[in-house]
């Protein structure tokens, strides 16, 4: 989850329902008062939906600079730049409107259908596409199967993780104008 002192402006909150047997995150952004919350019940995570609100979108990219900054090792834009990550969702135009591409988690996710080594699976409690990087050959045919133009091929498939490795969606808390939106479903 995240670094308070590297994030002073979020307050982490664990809480416990005891009638309920829920136990859950609180993500508090003490600048614009946002509550994010993680839920855990029963040791299963629930799915993390990133929405995106295309009448507030000013096509910045911020949100694509943060979600590579969040993947380099250095956890910060000159290291992504330094390490050539990319960003799993990207901002597009598209007849003039601006569009969201970004991993769906679909029921039945037509990458892994068409996976040809068993490379691509589904993580059962968040829903994310998981990569085994030792059984992809890279043959692109995951890219071409998505429907969202999800998957970009950079020697292995890269698409949206709902930056599981933070506990909450960088993308989202980047964005000015909060085009981005975290559903917890």
């Amino acid at each position: 989850f995240f670094n308070t002192a590297k994030y002073p402006c979020l307050f982490i909150l664990n809480h416990i329902d005891k009638y309920l047997s829920i136990l859950y995150y609180e993500f508090r952004d003490c600048e614009n008062n946002n509550k994010y919350k993680i839920l855990k019940r029963r040791g299963v995570f629930n799915m993390v939906k990133i929405l995106f609100e295309k009448d507030l979108c000013l096509g910045c990219k911020t949100c694509e600079l943060a979600c590579a900054a969040a993947h380099s090792e250095t956890k910060s834009l000159a290291g992504a730049i330094k390490e050539n990550k990319i960003s799993r969702l990207r901002i597009r135009t598209k007849g003039g409107k601006l569009k969201l591409e970004q991993c769906m988690l679909c029921a039945n996710p037509r990458c892994i259908a068409a996976c040809p080594t068993g490379a691509l699976s589904k993580d059962k409690e968040s829903g994310i596409i998981k990569v085994n990087k030792m059984a992809c050959t890279g043959c692109g045919l995951c890219e071409d199967a998505c429907p969202f133009g999800a998957i970009e091929l950079h020697t292995f498939p890269t698409m949206c993780d709902r930056c599981m490795h933070s506990g909450k969606p960088l993308c989202a808390m980047s964005c000015p104008t909060r085009a981005l939106k975290v559903k917890i479903v």
